[in-house]
């Protein structure tokens, strides 16, 4: 008995010490043994957990079903996409986990759906997937959490609804769809009616949504377990659009119309336009390619083109030779491309690009073939053929349905300023010339080399309705012509044009004029300010370097304009530039239009095509008149110096026939010349002012070609002067 009560004693004992200990232990709980640990796995994370030793254990509190793994019962997975986070940190950085990890889950789910679309449009659609798993992770609410404190983690479990995203998604599918559809609908319209802008860029528009399409539909997939796609998909998926643009660029063609394989003498333009049109060929018929921008250029030889730079309604686009430069080659050629930058910049898309490489193949190419001249002739036909060609380029713009009079005042030596016996030569070619055109009569006008009398008071004196007046300088190469026709009421430019006319062209007897000046030849008087003015900014309009450095090429958007009609301008260089654009009125007064005090900078970027006023400028320019003949000078130099100095506080500077102006217009004149040293490059450009409501077909004036006419009957008055002949 005495032992039994001595183990129940000892028990009695250890239990009350064991109960004491255990409530000291239990005001300690986070006291570990950092000897022992165990590794527990929860949701794909390993963390390492201290627990106690065998001396200080306590029973951790069960964990819910949902954090290993075993699904939650108000959330089932049939109806909700969920996910499980864990943090030693917070149970706000166990919710980011769940969501990472759920995010995770859905990325692998998308991509694994569109792997051969993912294999070639690559980061594309990758951006396109990031999107779509962002906009499903709006939906992500946090539901659940717990807390283990005895491991010290925190738990998350976030769901999404899927009934809802699948409305949702179902939804944009149809959006998506909706203008997949349009953009199908309207570039099937466009190309049927041949407009190849409009089609591109709603293909193209079709094309980019496609691509965002496919991971949307993947995401509807995975979200309501579906394998379907819409039923709309293979005829408005990303290689339907695909093939609906490279079959529209290889449709596209560049055709030759008129002015092929043309013949001209040394010292000759081709008369003919050189048209081009451009068409979308499919199924055996064809549409004309309407306002597609085109790019004429010499391919051989070398010369002044003007040309459109997008085709008509009819797919047709022209060009003209204003100079040729160089007779040397047996044949030229000028080419006629697409614009691809044009085309580019219209369609602001980056996806073009991968269809632009067909584009640039297309072209058609013209050509003229020059007949050379051996020694001289007693009647050179090339130089009357130069001559025919000049003046019909001056009448060109005369109103058809009038029939004006004309004279014939006089041409300057411009190497002194002088008049010379060969003034009279060229007088009498241009009024014999004049008076076979169509519906204009010449009249004859008596000149006193001294008289100082302005010639505009010279031609309403002698009752004209129009006067012409040229300048003429014996080069090297030939004889460099320029020559103006005027409105005698107005006095402002109806026409004007220039030719360079080889040595071999010009008559023996007439290169001895030319090259030794006779005694007789008389300095010009004191010349009238307005008319010295002229001469110097014709001289400066129609010079050109002796080299061109790099090309340049200045045009208006259209050739012609009524008063009252907004003009731009466009230029473009191939080599990082200083650009100044001078606009030329119908009055001779010069309006330097860029730079300007909008923009002062004038450095240009090669390759690029600027446009003044650009389409976010403050201003515009409205044609305000007179009617008649206006030109666009540009000229660019490798530095931004520039020899007057440009007052733009009113915008705009503004050079008059004023003692001020005269004085710099010969200095440019002087500054851009052949001769200069100046490194410069230029094109000039020719825009017709029709008076407002008051159009008329320009150009329909002809000048027939005759060997040996006879002496024209429709001159007033008798020639004077022949005896040079």
């Amino acid at each position: 008995m005495d032992l039994k009560i001595k183990i129940i004693m000892i028990s009695t004992i250890w239990l009350l010490v064991s109960a004491c200990l255990g409530n000291a232990r239990t005001a300690y709980q986070k006291e570990w043994n950092p000897e022992i640990s165990s590794v527990v796995k929860k949701t794909g994370v390993q963390t390492r957990v201290p627990v106690r030793s065998a001396s200080t254990f306590t029973l951790c509190s069960p964990e819910p079903g949902w954090v290993v793994g075993k699904g939650h019962p108000r959330y089932p997975i049939r109806e909700f996409l969920t996910g499980v986070g864990i943090s030693a940190e917070s149970a706000f950085a166990a919710k980011q986990a769940a969501t990472s990890d759920l995010a995770k889950s859905i990325k692998v789910d998308i991509k694994s759906r569109m792997q051969d679309f993912l294999s070639t449009e690559g980061a594309y659609v990758e951006n396109a997937i990031e999107t779509q798993v962002h906009t499903v992770l709006e939906g992500v609410e946090r539901k659940d959490g717990h807390h283990d404190k005895c491991r010290n983690q925190y738990y998350s479990f976030v769901v999404m609804n899927r009934g809802v995203l699948v409305s949702q998604y179902q939804n944009r599918n149809n959006e998506i769809e909706s203008r997949l559809r349009k953009n199908m609908d309207q570039g099937e319209k466009a190309e049927k009616t041949g407009n190849v802008i409009r089609a591109f860029s709603n293909y193209l528009e079709g094309y980019e949504a496609s691509l965002d399409w496919e991971p949307q539909i993947s995401t509807f997939q995975m979200l309501s377990k579906s394998k379907a796609a819409p039923a709309s998909y293979e005829e408005l998926n990303r290689n339907v659009f695909i093939m609906k643009l490279n079959a529209l660029a290889q449709n596209v063609r560049l055709e030759i119309a008129e002015g092929n394989r043309q013949e001209i003498n040394s010292s000759n333009i081709p008369e003919q336009p050189f048209v081009a049109r451009a068409v979308l060929a499919a199924n055996n018929k064809s549409v004309p390619a309407q306002s597609v921008p085109v790019d004429f250029q010499y391919e051989v030889g070398e010369g002044t083109l003007q040309a459109d730079g997008t085709t008509d309604a009819k797919g047709t686009a022209r060009a003209r030779v204003k100079k040729v430069k160089t007779y040397d080659p047996e044949v030229h050629s000028v080419s006629v491309r697409l614009n691809i930058a044009s085309i580019r910049s219209q369609i602001n898309n980056e996806h073009f690009e991968q269809f632009q490489d067909i584009l640039k193949s297309k072209r058609a190419v013209f050509s003229y073939s020059i007949k050379k001249i051996e020694g001289f002739a007693t009647e050179s036909s090339a130089w009357k053929s130069g001559l025919r060609v000049l003046v019909q380029k001056l009448i060109q713009n005369i109103d058809p349905d009038k029939k004006p009079v004309l004279g014939v005042l006089r041409f300057t030596d411009l190497r002194n300023s002088e008049i010379t016996p060969f003034n009279s030569i060229l007088v009498e070619d241009f009024k014999n010339l004049l008076a076979r055109a169509d519906n204009l009569v010449v009249k004859e006008v008596s000149m006193d080399s001294e008289d100082k009398t302005p010639l505009m008071e010279i031609a309403q004196k002698n009752q004209l309705d129009m006067y012409v007046v040229g300048s003429y300088r014996m080069e090297n190469k030939g004889l460099q012509i320029m020559v103006k026709l005027l409105d005698a009421e107005t006095d402002t430019y109806l026409g004007s044009g220039d030719a360079l006319i080889q040595r071999q062209a010009i008559r023996p007897a007439d290169l001895a004029l030319l090259d030794t000046p006779s005694p007789e030849q008389t300095e010009i008087p004191t010349a009238p300010q307005k008319d010295e003015f002229r001469q110097d900014l014709d001289q400066l309009v129609t010079a050109q370097p002796e080299k061109q450095p790099f090309l340049l090429k200045v045009w208006a958007h259209q050739d012609s304009f009524q008063i009252g009609e907004k003009i731009v301008f466009f230029a473009k260089a191939d080599q990082d530039s200083y650009l100044t654009l001078l606009s030329i009125g119908a009055s001779g007064d010069v309006t330097v239009i860029f730079p300007n005090a909008y923009h002062k900078d004038n450095f240009i970027r090669a390759g690029v095509t600027y446009r003044v006023p650009a389409p976010d400028d403050e201003f515009d320019f409205e044609i305000q008149g007179p009617p008649g003949l206006e030109r666009i000078k540009a000229i660019a130099t490798p530095t931004a110096e520039w020899p007057i100095q440009l007052n733009l506080d009113k915008g705009f500077h503004v050079i008059e026939s004023d003692e001020e102006g005269n004085q710099d217009i010969g200095v440019l004149a002087e500054k851009f010349s052949k001769n200069s040293k100046q490194v410069w490059a230029e094109d000039h450009q020719e825009i017709f002012i029709f008076p407002k409501s008051q159009v008329f077909t320009r150009g329909t004036r002809k000048i027939p070609i005759t060997e040996k006419p006879e002496k024209p009957i429709d001159i007033i008055g008798t020639f004077g002067n022949e005896q040079y002949r």
